[in-house]
C-alpha cells in the first residue's frame, strides 16, 4: 500500500493525443498500449524502455473553456474525505468529486487498481489528485530508475503559503529558503529525510499557471534537450544544476510542460 504523500501515478491530459504520444515516445523511448476505462473511455498506458510496468497514462481531452494539455499527479492519502475537507478549508478547490472505479482488462495491461480519487487545486491553483486505497507506489524511497519520474517541482505564486499547505496535508519536510538565482526563492521538500523536489516561485512572465512539474530521469540530459525542437516541442527552462544533478523543463507540441532530470 502506498504511503501518504507519495506520488503513485500520473496522467497526461492532452488536446492532441497523437502529437503528445509521438513526442514522448521518441524522446523517452516509450512503449504505448491502448486500454479502456469503462465502455467508452480511451486510455493509453505508457512504459519506458527497461521499466517492467507502465508508469503513466495518456488521456485525450477536449479543448474547452481554456483547458490546455497538462499533467495530473496522484498523491496517496490515508483519509480521503479528510484530505478533501482540508483542501476546501484551506483555500483550495475540489473540481472532480470522488470517483470509485475499477479498471479491468482481460489483456496483459490490467495494471490499474481499485481506488478512490478526486481532482483538486491548491490555494494557488496547482492541480493534483488525492488518491486513497492506492496500490504499490512507484517511488520506493530511493533514486528513481532511468525512465521513471524522480524529481518534482511546484511552481507557485506564494511559496510560503504553498509550503505550509503541503506540509500540513502530507507531512512533508520543508527546507530553509534557497536562493536559486534567476529562478527565485525555493524550498526543498523531503520525505523521511530524502529530498525529492522543490517548491519555488513562478517567475514573472511565466506563461503557464501554478503547476506541479514532473521530471523523467534520463541517461543523457543534453542529448535529450538537443532533440526536443526536432520533435515539435521546445525548451522552456534551460538545463540548470541541482544539488544532485541537472534538470530542464520542456513543452510538448500540444503545450504540456514536462521535465527531464539527470542525477549526478
Amino acid at each position: 500500500m502506498a504511503r501518504p504523500g507519495r506520488f503513485i501515478w500520473y496522467d497526461l491530459m492532452t488536446i492532441e493525443l497523437e502529437d503528445s504520444l509521438v513526442f514522448l515516445t521518441e524522446l523517452l523511448d516509450l512503449a504505448v498500449t491502448e486500454a479502456r476505462i469503462g465502455e467508452d473511455g480511451q486510455y493509453f498506458m505508457c512504459t519506458p524502455k527497461d521499466v517492467p510496468e507502465a508508469i503513466f497514462g495518456a488521456i485525450p481531452i477536449v479543448r474547452d473553456d481554456g483547458v490546455q494539455s497538462h499533467w495530473l499527479g496522484y498523491l496517496a492519502v490515508d483519509d480521503f474525505e479528510g484530505a478533501l475537507d482540508f483542501v476546501r478549508a484551506n483555500g483550495g478547490d475540489v473540481h472532480v468529486t470522488p470517483d470509485d472505479y475499477e479498471y479491468d482488462d482481460e489483456g496483459e495491461d490490467a495494471s490499474l487498481v481499485t481506488g478512490r480519487f478526486g481532482v483538486v487545486t491548491d490555494p494557488q491553483g496547482a492541480v493534483f489528485a488525492p488518491y486513497a486505497n492506492a496500490g504499490d507506489e512507484q517511488d520506493d524511497g530511493g533514486i528513481a530508475a532511468a525512465g521513471r519520474i524522480g524529481w518534482y517541482e511546484l511552481l507557485t505564486d506564494d511559496v510560503d503559503a504553498a509550503c505550509d499547505f503541503y506540509q500540513r496535508l502530507f507531512g512533508w519536510e520543508i527546507g530553509p529558503p534557497l536562493d536559486r538565482g534567476d529562478e527565485g526563492v525555493a524550498h526543498a521538500i523531503a520525505r523521511d529525510g530524502r529530498v525529492f523536489g522543490l517548491i519555488r516561485s513562478r517567475l514573472p512572465g511565466d506563461s503557464f499557471p501554478a503547476r506541479w512539474m514532473y521530471y523523467f530521469r534520463v541517461p543523457d540530459l543534453d542529448a535529450v534537450v538537443a532533440r526536443v525542437r526536432d520533435l515539435g516541442g521546445y525548451v522552456y527552462e534551460d538545463p540548470a544544476p541541482l544539488d544532485d544533478g541537472r534538470r530542464a523543463a520542456l513543452v510538448d507540441p500540444t503545450g504540456a510542460p514536462v521535465g527531464i532530470w539527470q542525477p549526478g
